[in-house]
C-alpha cells in the first residue's frame, strides 16, 4: 500500500514538475536578467545530477527484499534459498525513465515556487 502511495506522489510530482518547468522556461528571460536569480541553468544542471543519481536509489522492504527505484519501483530483488532473485519486467525501463524525469523536474518545482513568491511579494510598479 505504501508503494502505491509513493507511486501516486510520483505521478503528481511529474505533472507538477512539467507545469513548473513550462512556467520556468517561459519566465527564464526575467530570471536570467535578475542578478540574484540566475537560477534556470542551475536548476537544469542540478536536475540532471539528480536524474543520474536516481539510478542508484534502493531501499529494503524487509531483510530479504530490496527495492530499486523511487518514486516508481523499477526492480525488486528477493533472497530465496541464499540467492537473490530479481523481479523485473516490461515496466522496468518506463519506471526508470519516470524516476529520472521526476528527479530532473524536482528543481524546476522549487524554482517555479521561488519565482511565484518573488512576484507575489514584489512591489507594484509606479506609473
Amino acid at each position: 500500500m505504501i508503494l502505491l502511495i509513493v507511486a501516486l506522489v510520483g505521478v503528481a510530482g511529474l505533472a507538477w514538475g512539467i507545469v513548473s518547468a513550462r512556467n520556468s522556461f517561459r519566465n527564464r528571460a526575467s530570471v536570467l536578467l535578475a542578478p540574484h536569480l540566475r537560477a534556470y541553468p542551475v536548476a537544469v544542471a542540478i536536475g540532471f545530477m539528480l536524474a543520474v543519481g536516481s539510478a542508484f536509489i534502493k531501499y529494503p522492504l524487509n531483510e530479504d527484499t530490496v527495492v530499486f527505484g523511487l518514486p516508481f519501483m523499477s526492480a525488486i530483488f528477493q533472497r530465496q534459498n541464499g540467492h537473490w532473485a530479481d523481479f523485473v519486467g516490461p515496466l522496468t525501463v518506463p519506471a526508470f525513465i519516470g524516476n529520472c524525469a521526476f528527479f530532473f523536474l524536482l528543481p524546476q518545482i522549487i524554482l517555479d515556487a521561488a519565482i511565484r513568491r518573488k512576484n507575489r511579494t514584489a512591489p507594484a510598479p509606479v506609473v
